[in-house]
């Protein structure tokens, strides 16, 4: 028997069986306390690859016995977590088992699977509450919530509002400590400070809230006076970005609390910020395309323009065009091995040599893209931490700028194949003090072990806790200085605790061996200061080296010294000790090498003792000549 179908049913039927069968979660919500299942608890998925949440097909909620399944739009990997009802009194749970979201793992399905079992237990949280208001008690209604965990992550499954009055509740949250901001919307013309809980404009300034087995009240918030910045912000061709992230920075580059994303027709409002001069940048993801980009279109946070905020006013017309950004891609491996180097950081410079603001870090395959960037030159640098023990370079592998090759970017393109092999190398590390203090923007000075050469390295220079580290060394021996300036009142130091290069210690680096704790405890320093004449007339001498000695070993120390117009001469930066000073003539056919106070050798000179951080003043020396020598005539 010949059976005939309609030609659409026929058509439906092989497109159904072409089509790949949908991937489902299935799984069940239950009281932590108890094990009873929980219906009607909402579930959200969200895709790991974009960020955004997945609009669920089929079996969103829970339904009897706490039982859910899920079906999928597509194969992909996702997270998923329980979100329960305000009045549930059930904290927000990603599988499995986690409060934050980056706690979350991480669920790969293909077409057709079927993951079994994720399953949710829901433990009872609590709720803070409390008050938010303008300067001078004036309630504040419809102000954004946010609450973020003591790690700064936003939970963004825990939103609310301010409703009558001002007030507000947060939860159910678990224990813990916890930050609170209220964020006004400029959008509503709410032109006030987005302020924490505390009275900060920024979390670091801000006080915790401690949440504990009850309800937490009056987490009051006033809201500073402040205005807004806004704009539009469009493509090359003048058509609108929307979603695109903008953040804000003060005139010191300290990142504002307040953020804002495009709408759909490329325009922003993003506030509030006191009164003061601010940086706005656009910050697009890399699937967006676009470059990220400071006002009014440069790539280096200080290049960018310092835009005024008044209070209770926007600043309008702040628009951005974007071109559309490329990327660069390589990998960066071992220089012995070609072995992959993960977690590597990218750094990236224009043609001046600027930092422009792009960064990346190595896959676990040692692949990276770093990008959008905005088409033109750049440098690109390999940056390991100092515990990766690896080479900090230039691309292709050199040292600095000079060797270093400049790579082109073209909008919507890829430059692959920029690649990386790193040396191995090591660093050193610690903390100068004096008398248990840090001691900031002290000059540090490492020379080769074996031959004294300089050897030059960024970072040089002490931070304000007294920390410094000195990074990407070659493997080998060093000795380090700590070189204070003049005026600073510390004595020169080697490593660890010497007076001089000699007697330093010296630093092995070997592969895989750091020096992290090479510190320095700074002593006062000693000025030993005279002058330098002529012996026989008294007249000043002018542009003459002098040297110091320690006078009982006679070892030589780094501190040197020349006359001036005067024929005046100062010693600086000197532990105290007893030392010996001579002058080293620059006219040999003159003057004799002559050691304080006028003496022709080390063992007749005089000693000069100086005290911790004292000055031992009129050390003079009174050069000797050089006898004239006979001369002899032969009479024929």
């Amino acid at each position: 028997m010949n059976v005939r179908f309609p030609v659409v049913a026929l058509a439906a039927l092989l497109l159904s069986a072409a089509l790949p069968a949908a991937p489902t979660i299935s799984g069940r919500v239950t009281i932590a306390s108890s094990g009873n299942g929980l219906a009607g608890i909402d579930l959200d998925v969200f895709d790991v690859a974009t960020g955004d949440s997945v609009a669920i097909v089929s079996g969103g909620i829970s339904g009897t016995g706490g039982n859910f399944t899920m079906t999928l739009p597509a194969a992909g990997t996702y997270i998923v977590r329980a979100d329960p009802g305000r009045t549930d009194g059930l904290v927000d749970q990603y599988y499995p088992g986690s409060f934050l979201a980056s706690g979350a793992a991480a669920l790969a399905v293909t077409d057709g699977s079927a993951l079994t079992n994720i399953n949710f237990a829901l433990p009872a949280g609590v709720v803070v509450s409390g008050r938010v208001t303008a300067v001078g008690g004036a309630a504040l209604d419809d102000i954004d919530m946010d609450v973020y965990a003591s790690t700064g992550e936003l939970l963004t499954g825990v939103p609310a509002r301010t409703a009558g009055g001002g007030f507000y509740d947060l939860g159910a949250l678990p224990a813990g400590s916890y930050f609170v901001r209220a964020n006004p919307d400029p959008a509503l013309d709410q032109f006030f400070v987005t302020t924490y809980f505390g009275g900060s404009p920024n979390q670091a300034g801000s006080t915790p809230v401690a949440v504990g087995g009850g309800n937490v009240a009056n987490v009051n918030i006033v809201l500073p006076p402040g205005g807004s910045i806004s704009g539009t912000v469009t493509d090359g061709a003048g058509d609108p970005l929307a979603n695109l992230d903008l953040d804000v920075y003060d005139a010191n580059g300290a990142r504002m609390a307040a953020n804002a994303v495009t709408a759909a027709d490329g325009t922003y409002d993003i506030g509030g910020f006191p009164a003061g001069q601010y940086r706005l940048r656009v910050d697009p993801t890399i699937p967006q395309g676009y470059p990220r980009t400071w006002y009014p279109s440069v790539y280096i946070e200080p290049s960018g323009t310092l835009l005024t905020v008044a209070v209770g006013q926007r600043t309008t017309g702040v628009d951005f065009s974007l071109p559309r950004g490329g990327v660069v891609a390589g990998r960066i491996a071992a220089a012995e091995n070609d072995a992959a180097l993960a977690d590597i950081d990218l750094d990236i410079y224009d043609a001046t040599q600027a930092r422009v603001d792009f960064t990346t870090k190595t896959r676990a395959d040692g692949t990276y893209t770093i990008g959008p960037l905005p088409p033109g030159q750049f440098f690109l640098r390999a940056d390991p931490g100092l515990t990766q023990f690896r080479a900090r370079e230039y691309y292709p592998d050199t040292d600095s700028f000079a060797t270093a090759q400049l790579v082109s970017v073209a909008g919507n393109g890829t430059t692959a194949g920029i690649n990386f092999s790193l040396a191995k190398a090591s660093y050193i590390a610690g903390v100068v003090t004096s008398n248990g203090s840090p001691v900031a923007g002290v000059d540090l000075d490492l020379y080769d072990a074996a031959t004294g050469a300089d050897v030059l390295v960024p970072g040089d220079f002490t931070r304000a806790d007294g920390s410094y580290d000195l990074g990407s060394l070659p493997l080998g021996s060093y000795k380090l200085r700590v070189d204070p300036t003049n005026t600073s009142g510390f004595a020169l130091e080697y490593f660890d605790g010497k007076a001089t290069r000699d007697t330093g210690d010296v630093i092995v680096l070997g592969d895989g061996v750091g020096a992290p704790a090479t510190n320095f405890a700074l002593d006062a320093g000693g000025i030993i200061r005279g002058r330098a004449t002529d012996a026989s007339t008294g007249q000043p001498l002018v542009g003459f080296d002098l040297d110091i000695f320690r006078s009982d070993t006679l070892l030589r120390m780094d501190n040197g010294a020349v006359t001036d117009a005067a024929g005046d001469y100062q010693f600086d930066r000197l532990p105290a000790g007893s030392y010996i000073v001579r002058l080293d003539p620059v006219n040999g056919a003159t003057y004799l090498t002559t050691y304080h106070p006028s003496a022709p050798n080390a063992a007749s000179a005089n000693a000069v003792v100086l005290g911790a951080g004292a000055t031992v003043a009129n050390i003079d020396v009174a050069v000797l000549r050089r006898p004239a020598q006979a001369v002899g005539w032969m009479i024929r």
